[in-house]
């Protein structure tokens, strides 16, 4: 009886796992994928995820992420353990319409791989606004271009 029930389970994982639908990168989490303004996926304090840049299509991967923000809060998203191939990274804040650019972030350290990106927020919530990460240089990047993001 328990065999069976094993069997059972690892035939539905592996059916799950075939017809999975494509993600812009392996540790994309959501649907829609974490490529453009429609993204699902969110930053908040305490975040630590990895992500890669890897070309998946005609257009070179960027990942977009959304921040929702308290009134009266400070926050910093820090993008560092960058591989060398997406070198120099482009880490963004974006206003609502997903092209405006309010900040980009600074580099950190001697070669200026790891970005930090920090502000305050004023009197009212925000819940519109993203983060963007893109290569400042590869447009062809390989599924090995990862880097490690985190948010404060």
């Amino acid at each position: 009886m328990r065999t069976t029930n094993v069997v059972r389970a690892l035939v539905i994982a592996c059916i799950g796992a075939v017809s999975a639908p494509a993600r812009a990168d392996v540790w994309d989490r959501s649907l829609p994928s974490d490529g453009s303004a429609a993204t699902r996926t969110e930053l908040v304090h305490g975040s630590d995820e990895l992500h890669d840049l890897a070309k998946k299509g005609s257009a070179p991967d960027e990942d977009w992420y959304r921040v929702t923000q308290q009134p009266y809060a400070s926050y910093e998203i820090l993008l560092e353990a960058t591989a060398g191939e997406i070198a120099p990274p482009v880490l963004e804040r974006l206003a609502a319409d997903g092209a405006t650019v309010l900040q980009t972030a600074i580099g950190i350290g001697t070669i200026g791989f790891t970005r930090s990106l920090r502000w305050q927020n004023g009197a009212t919530a925000v819940e519109d606004q993203f983060v963007r990460v893109r290569s400042g240089s590869c447009v062809k990047c390989k599924k090995d271009a990862a880097y490690r993001i985190r948010a404060f």
